[in-house]
């Protein structure tokens, strides 16, 4: 008796498959779809996430540039507010040199032009040029009324000064409205001047007035010089020192007055 063919199962199972596969595959781009569809959300919420975390780190950047400007802005705000503040100061201080120098004219002074043509190299000299006749030994003035120095050679249209800041310049000063000498002023080639041999019993302090006292080289008193910036007490010395600051940068003049009787 012949057996069963035992291809019977695997034929059915070869059916099944394909059937299967013709009744899926149809619907393959259904489920693709219907997967886009489900996901599309989720991918548009991502990209917005993205696009609002690009944003706000454009805005950090912004931020932080814009942090940096206004902490520029601020220094130089500083800045300035301390250049106002030097102004306000020296806008004071010219009141009080013009009041001073009022006082002078009401003396029966006379207030000569001169034009700053020439410097010397040491610093030490001024040239000048003015119209009218200047004498030997009068003092030197800056527009604010602040001595400078003195006529140290007359000419009939040209004049050289001698400048306070000169380490040759030395000559008796006091304070303002006191009428004894308090010391030595004496040029040392820089901005503020030295003021030399005070008395132990002078009370000199910060602040003070000094003006010109009337003698061998200076021939008016009472001509504002400057500030003391700074007073030096020796305890081994037998006199004391003191700086005296005028706020006169000799490079910035253009012109001067020399002050005639």
């Amino acid at each position: 008796m012949r057996k069963k063919s035992n291809f019977l199962p695997w034929i059915l199972v070869l059916i099944v498959i394909f059937v299967g596969i013709n009744f899926f595959f149809p619907f393959l781009p259904v489920i693709r779809e219907g997967g886009r569809a489900v996901t599309f959300p989720m991918q548009k919420t991502l990209h917005g996430v993205a696009a609002e975390f690009h944003g706000r780190m454009e805005i950090f950047r912004n931020a932080k540039d814009l942090q940096d400007k206004v902490a520029n802005l601020r220094s130089k705000e500083k800045e300035l507010q301390v250049t106002l503040a030097k102004l306000e100061e020296v806008k004071k201080e010219n009141r009080a040199l013009m009041d001073a120098l009022d006082v002078e004219l009401e003396r029966e002074k006379e207030l000569v032009f001169g034009e700053i043509t020439g410097r010397e190299l040491s610093g030490d000299r001024l040239l000048i040029f003015h119209s009218e006749e200047v004498t030997q030994g009068s003092p030197v003035v800056t527009p604010e009324g602040v001595l400078i120095g003195v006529i140290s050679s007359s000419g009939e249209r040209f004049s050289e000064v001698e400048l306070l800041t000169s380490k040759n310049s030395s000559f008796e000063v006091k304070v303002q409205n006191d009428e004894e000498p308090i010391g030595v002023l004496r040029g040392k080639g820089e901005k503020t001047l030295l003021l030399d041999l005070i008395p132990k019993e002078v009370e000199l302090k910060r602040g003070d007035r000094v003006v010109s006292l009337a003698g061998e080289k200076m021939g008016m008193e009472d001509i504002f010089i400057g500030r003391v910036l700074e007073v030096k007490v020796s305890d081994v010395e037998a006199f004391d020192t003191a700086l005296v600051w005028q706020g006169v940068d000799h490079r910035r003049l253009s012109h001067v007055f020399i002050i005639e009787s």
